[in-house]
């Protein structure tokens, strides 16, 4: 009786241990780098790299095509900071061929990894608003679709843009604590 209550108490710890255990797609990465292919072309993608000890973020999109007209390519990310979560930062193209990139430092608040990432071809100002339209970060179980506000400029996201005319605008999205999504 003693030797099987010790062994079905093992057999529980065991369990127990096993789901208190968070897996690695939960983890928050400290530091990495990602690029998802999206797009007209096979050669176009977006992609965030980031470094938490050195609060550091960088975004770049890249359209290696000829974009359908009224269309944009994005590349999203958001990160967990030691508050809880930060505001979103995007990089947007709407000229074929062209590409816009950017680091952001953020010395305000203490980056502790990367929450959700992706990058999304459609209407400019509707980018992300279907599945179909948008690649996720590998291993980030939060989509970027629908939650992340892509109607620019908002104070929701930072955002820098390249419009079809070649001009480049960027909006600091104020506060970026401001949002929860």
């Amino acid at each position: 009786m003693r030797r099987t209550l010790r062994t079905t108490a093992a057999s529980l710890l065991a369990v127990a241990l096993v789901f208190a255990t968070p897996g690695a797609a939960h983890a928050i990465e400290s530091w990495g780098s990602r690029t998802e292919y999206k797009g007209p072309t096979s050669g176009s993608y977006g992609k965030q790299t980031w470094d938490a000890g050195l609060d550091y973020l960088y975004g770049q999109v890249y359209a290696g095509g000829t974009l359908a007209s009224g269309w944009c390519l994005d590349s999203l990310f958001d990160w967990k900071v030691s508050s809880g979560h930060h505001d979103a930062r995007a990089w947007r193209t709407c000229r074929s061929t062209a590409s816009i990139d950017s680091e952001v430092i953020d010395s305000a608040s203490t980056i502790q990894g990367l929450q959700k990432a992706g990058t999304c071809y459609g209407p400019d100002q509707q980018t992300n608003t279907s599945a179909s339209q948008c690649v996720n970060a590998t291993g980030f179980l939060i989509t970027v679709v629908n939650s992340i506000n892509v109607a620019f400029p908002n104070n929701c996201a930072y955002h820098k843009t390249r419009n079809v005319d070649n001009t480049v605008i960027s909006f600091s999205g104020g506060n970026p604590l401001s949002c929860a999504s």
